[in-house]
């Protein structure tokens, strides 16, 4: 056989081993992906930090949300201030009128919460913090109160919000029901406590 045949199949043989080299190393890059992935299903869904464990908030759901109270407060300007309030703690016996959850579900999901409602019952104004047991049950806590069935923004007699958000960050969840701007305060003043948060839904707006 001349050089120029053995040269030939070797190069064929070169050829072979490298798609196969080049077929092993796909199956393995195949392999780790599918790898990572299952890790990701099984680690709470490869959550994004917005919406779970980076969350600066801490203490109570009253601490919490008297930070929020506290941040409207002092961002909006005197037209603008919220309406006097009271706050009370929500309970499992009440949660489905205050704030959107059924009893079982406020007892498999919430820690504790507490409810700031104006005075007044012409002024449709609420703000909500609910602790949930766990980053993902804050989740879907925000899931069950912002679907049909969940929060009624329309419990009041003859007056609506004008604008009804909910937003989680870590355990925590807040909702209000309210004024446009309070909402928009109170959403700029949670996130930014919170350092980083999950999506905002806006699940209520009332142009009428």
């Amino acid at each position: 056989m001349t050089n120029g045949g053995t040269n030939y199949i070797l190069q064929g043989y070169i050829t072979q081993i490298g798609k196969g080299f080049i077929e092993l190393n796909a199956k393995r890059i195949r392999c780790l992906v599918l790898a990572a992935l299952a890790l990701c299903a099984v680690t709470a869904g490869c959550q994004s930090p917005g919406a779970g464990g980076d969350s600066k908030l801490s203490g109570s759901a009253e601490d919490v949300l008297n930070l929020v109270l506290d941040g409207i407060d002092a961002s909006l300007p005197e037209d603008q201030k919220m309406p006097m309030s009271f706050s009370q703690p929500v309970t499992a016996d009440d949660s489905q009128y205050t704030i959107g959850l059924s009893p079982d579900d406020f007892d498999k999901y919430v820690s504790e919460a507490v409810s700031s409602m104006a005075t007044i019952g012409t002024h449709a104004h609420q703000i909500i913090l609910i602790k949930a047991k766990s980053v993902q049950d804050a989740a879907e806590v925000k899931k069950l109160i912002t679907s049909d069935g969940g929060y009624d923004p329309k419990k009041w007699v003859c007056v609506y919000p004008k604008k009804g958000v909910a937003v989680d960050s870590g355990s925590y969840v807040l909702l209000i029901a309210g004024e446009a701007a309070v909402a928009d305060a109170g959403v700029g003043v949670f996130k930014n406590e919170a350092g980083s948060a999950g999506d905002v839904i806006t699940f209520w707006e009332f142009t009428g």
